[in-house]
């Protein structure tokens, strides 16, 4: 009686280790409509990444580290108006 306890034991636990892996997700193919939009999106990525009016503030923001006190929840309770976001959206590469 005790073996098939234990059967059953190894049956549910491999279960549930099978139920709490992560299955593999596929968004389905690319059809062309999307990979124009796709290569669109990668030609502006690329021109961005050569753009010294975005890399050079990017690299300056970098070197600074973050803004004491912000965190993902703190940027999305600020509104637009408040100063911290005004200068930030107001910079040279936002408003480009």
């Amino acid at each position: 009686m005790r073996s098939v306890y234990r059967a059953l034991a190894c049956l549910f636990a491999a279960a549930a280790l099978l139920a709490a892996a992560p299955l593999p997700v596929s968004a389905g193919p690319i059809n062309d409509k999307m990979q124009k939009k796709i290569e669109i999106y990668k030609k502006q990525t690329v021109a961005w990444a050569a753009d010294p009016l975005i890399v050079v503030p990017v690299k300056d923001a970098n070197a600074k580290g973050p803004i004491p006190g912000m965190w993902q929840r703190k940027w999305k309770e600020l509104k637009e108006t408040d100063r911290l976001v005004s200068g930030v959206r107001h910079m040279p590469p936002a408003s480009s």
